[in-house]
């Protein structure tokens, strides 16, 4: 098996090139002297993808797609940081903290006063 070390631009034109090959339809196409497969090359791409963008942000991005806002998360690193506890104990002191019924009031008036501010219409209920 060849070890494929690429630089992040040589990455980039790879990724340009496999998608290019996947929307025109083509089995296989040319990079850097060496032939590949448009089938085999989507793994090589999600392989570089984590390698280079990082396995969270590319989760992060898949959720994006769907429409959740992703860019304010709490990690148990972050309790873990601050205190001297495990992974579960981490998680359910985010659980608690976040699903706490003050916290998400606030987190709607919030949503509320961000949509009027950008002139939205409230729905009539």
């Amino acid at each position: 098996m060849t070890n494929i070390n690429l630089t992040h631009d040589q990455y980039l034109k790879f990724k340009q090139e496999y998608m290019m090959s996947k929307q025109l339809g083509k089995s296989n196409f040319m990079f850097d002297g060496n032939e590949y497969f448009t089938a085999y090359a989507k793994y090589l791409v999600e392989y570089l993808d984590e390698k280079y963008i990082g396995k969270e942000e590319i989760l992060k991005d898949q959720l994006r797609k769907r429409g959740f806002y992703v860019d304010n998360l709490w990690s148990i690193e972050d309790v873990k940081s601050r205190f001297e506890c495990d992974n579960d104990e981490a998680y359910a002191v985010l659980e608690d903290a976040l699903t706490n019924e003050a916290v998400m009031e606030r987190i709607w008036n919030a949503i509320h006063d961000a949509a009027e501010y950008n002139g939205l219409t409230p729905k009539e209920d």
